[in-house]
């Protein structure tokens, strides 16, 4: 059994989750699945965290790696302190008995492939393409059902962090809304190759600009967090630098970012303790990113999410969902 981390906007709980985002709060969800091929571990890939004691984990993790002579990937101080890197053997034995690190995770595969059907895969074609209507500007039926039109917060000065595979950034119904980002993957940019990031975006915050669709919350600005690949794939460390990237933008560490969407899955479980017990580190970034937003846990029951950007479609079933911590 694999856990599935998906934390809830602006999608089937639509405006009212913004409007808990305005009060500090983060909606989180873990809805439970059955997966199998996207369970893989990465061979010879780990993920170091430090004890909180440690207070620079740059240079410590330089120092480390260095010395079991590994490759870093990425490093994180915001989320987690540690960092990821590719280690042999004895390498990852030499790190696991440093007095500084609490634990090492194995990395995994996540994928967005688990939420896209057919109907999905074609509005975010659609959408990436950066196709907008030349007749009037539509109200896709998800934005509708949740009536998010007649809501007067319309998400200004929210902003919103999209864990994704990043956004197309001169798409006309999302330029003006996107106040930056971070790319985590092997690439130079958070520019979206895939088109899921931009569709999940087009159904936050698209403009109410008279062409294509409009969003849940279309004065929002959006943040683009690149996290996986033009095939809509990644890691659990690339979500790691994601979640660190966003948690050094919160109001706690002087920025502006109060909300977060993941839509991804991969393999794992919870230990119902943020990930100290089980040697998880994506859920203990996780929980410390709730804790920066002093973000609730918020149990919430729902179909999933289908306020399509382009041609909304929504199937109601009940959906299990659990507290990650």
């Amino acid at each position: 059994m694999s856990t599935t981390v998906k934390t809830l906007c602006a999608s089937v709980a639509g405006l009212a989750v913004l409007l808990l985002v305005a009060h500090g709060a983060l909606a989180q969800s873990v809805e439970r699945q059955s997966h199998t091929g996207r369970d893989a571990v990465i061979p010879g890939q780990y993920i170091v965290v430090f004890k909180d004691s440690v207070a620079d984990p740059d240079t410590a993790g330089d120092e480390l790696v260095r010395r079991v002579r590994g490759e870093r990937l990425d490093s994180y101080r915001s989320a987690v302190k540690g960092f990821s890197a590719r280690l042999s053997d004895a390498a990852l034995a030499r790190i696991k008995a440093d007095p500084r690190v609490a634990f090492v995770s194995e990395d995994r595969v996540v994928s967005i492939a688990a939420f896209e059907t057919p109907e999905d895969a074609g509005a975010v074609r659609s959408m990436a393409r950066g196709q907008v209507s030349a007749a009037a500007q539509a109200l896709p039926n998800g934005i509708n059902r949740i009536d998010a039109e007649n809501k007067t917060n319309k998400g200004a000065n929210v902003h919103v962090a999209v864990i994704d595979t990043g956004i197309q950034t001169n798409h006309p119904d999302l330029a003006a809304n996107i106040a930056g980002g971070k790319n985590c993957v092997r690439a130079s940019n958070y520019q979206d190759q895939n088109g899921h990031g931009t569709h999940v975006a087009g159904t936050i915050a698209a403009s109410n600009n008279t062409t294509g669709v409009v969003g849940v919350a279309p004065l929002a600005k959006l943040w683009a967090v690149r996290v996986l690949d033009r095939n809509g794939s990644g890691t659990w460390s690339s979500v790691i630098c994601g979640i660190d990237f966003v948690t050094s933008k919160a109001p706690a560490n002087g920025g502006p970012i109060t909300v977060a969407n993941l839509s991804l899955g991969g393999s794992g479980s919870s230990d119902n303790n943020c990930g100290n017990t089980n040697n998880d580190a994506l859920h203990k970034a996780l929980s410390v990113r709730m804790d920066e937003t002093d973000a609730e846990l918020t149990k919430l029951a729902s179909g999933r999410d289908a306020a399509l950007a382009e041609a909304a479609r929504l199937r109601q079933r009940e959906a299990d969902i659990i507290n990650a911590c």
